[in-house]
């Protein structure tokens, strides 16, 4: 079932402890749940949140939450810092961040966020 597979990449994404946590089997918990529902906004997001914290990977997660603003542009997710902002804002953000070069954009406040009302982390 996709909400199992959901919750369960989930778990070994965010919320074990961080020597418990495996990625890699996250990623692909989450492309499994992506093939069966391909609009599943808290995994694109939480999909998108797993692949920032890889700097190879940050164009995913850009594409990620560039499908996520698709699918509601208005839901708000919350970053480390606890501040509220919506999905088209963050993906605004990311872009200016991308187009800078930043190296690693999580270190700019988009590090910790979680679909507002669940908890990533």
């Amino acid at each position: 079932d996709v909400e199992t597979l959901y919750a369960y990449a989930d778990l070994l994404a965010f919320k074990r402890p961080e020597e418990q946590r495996d990625p890699e089997l996250a990623e692909v918990l989450y492309k499994r749940v992506l093939d069966l529902e391909p609009n599943h906004l808290d995994v694109l997001v939480n999909y998108g949140i797993l692949l920032m914290q890889s700097e190879s990977k940050v164009l995913g997660a850009q594409a990620l939450f560039q499908r996520a603003v698709a699918v509601d542009p208005e839901r708000q997710v919350t970053d480390s810092r606890g501040e509220s902002k919506s999905l088209k804002e963050l993906c605004a953000e990311l872009r200016v961040l991308l187009h800078q070069g930043a190296e690693q954009p999580s270190g700019q406040g988009v590090e910790g966020l979680k679909v507002q009302g669940e908890a990533s982390d």
